[in-house]
């Protein structure tokens, strides 16, 4: 592959309903487009549900349809400890392993071109509705800054250690946690947080990991970058926030031997940036941080919402702008 990719942080808009029939076509469709556009690490598309959606019916626990309050719905709920031997990740290594078929019959043969994804544990937390038989602690709020209990991230980060041996069995080079609850972190939430990266990422620290945020994390920045094992290597910064991380250059990235994932396309706003811009954009932001600490470029957040068009016109935009870069 090239020394700075083009990818796609996971996601793929809707085509097709119900998924739960015609998933494959589906992951075909998403598959195809990106290869179309030229995009060099490709995603399976995750089109059965969005991030939340997909893992925690993984972890072994029941849907509900009750609300947790007046203006949102949790849709999974956990009632019973999470273990490992719970875990049912066939759906997602199915799609994945289908995405690998349809890559190679388009010429893309490698299949660690195809990267994984893991929802974040914390996320996965604060995404599931605690019933009152659960061993673990009731939140206490449902708004703001989760009171989530420590221990339910960490069974969900032991958990999911399976789906990451399971990847990695099919061929998975890239594995990328997508953890958007980092964001709005207080430190003792950050503190949990770092163990339950840490406990996902040393099962196996050969493959080549990458953390996905979402919105400005200026403050957990420094953290992350000193505090989360080696082999969490690549970490995503949105453009509008890395123009006010001035700490972050090329000094600080090669001392502690980390790359960056630079989400450079806003998406859900409906207007594209001018493909000069981007490019001018781009290469400033390579010239800051260093060539080597580049590993890739990448819409902010996924496609998901976005109309087929909209996300193809977005990823040409990504291809024909990185190749300012070589």
């Amino acid at each position: 592959m090239k020394p700075i990719l083009t990818t796609t942080t996971g996601s793929y808009p809707i085509i097709n309903e119900p998924l739960s029939t015609n998933w494959q076509v589906s992951v075909q469709l998403a598959v195809e487009a990106q290869i179309e556009a030229g995009i060099d690490l490709l995603v399976d598309g995750q089109v059965r549900s969005d991030i939340a959606g997909l893992f925690a019916p993984v972890l072994g626990q029941n849907k509900s349809n009750g609300k947790a309050n007046d203006t949102e719905v949790l849709p999974h709920q956990i009632k019973v400890k999470i273990t490992p031997q719970a875990v049912d990740s066939r759906a997602l290594i199915e799609d994945y392993k289908y995405a690998q078929e349809v890559a190679r019959s388009k010429g893309r043969t490698d299949p660690s071109d195809l990267k994984a994804h893991i929802t974040g544990p914390v996320f996965l937390a604060e995404s599931c509705r605690i019933t009152q038989d659960a061993p673990y602690r009731l939140p206490k709020t449902l708004t703001g800054d989760y009171d989530v209990d420590p221990d339910l991230v960490y069974d969900i980060a032991d958990a999911l250690t399976s789906v990451v041996r399971e990847y990695r069995a099919a061929g998975a080079k890239y594995i990328q946690i997508d953890e958007p609850s980092l964001a709005y972190s207080s430190k003792e939430k950050m503190e949990v947080t770092l163990e339950a990266l840490a406990r996902l990422v040393r099962v196996d620290p050969q493959a080549t990991w990458i953390l996905h945020t979402c919105g400005n994390i200026q403050h957990q920045f420094s953290d992350l970058i000193e505090k989360t094992p080696p082999a969490l290597k690549v970490l995503f910064i949105e453009a509008a926030h890395l123009r006010e991380m001035q700490n972050v250059d090329e000094a600080l990235l090669s001392r502690t031997q980390r790359q960056i994932m630079y989400g450079c396309i806003p998406v859900n706003t409906g207007t594209l940036p001018g493909t000069q811009k981007l490019q001018r954009e781009l290469a400033e932001t390579v010239n800051r941080l260093g060539p080597k600490n580049v590993f890739g470029v990448s819409p902010y957040c996924g496609l998901r919402l976005s109309t087929p068009d909209h996300a193809q016109q977005t990823m040409h935009l990504l291809t024909e702008a990185a190749r300012v870069l070589g």
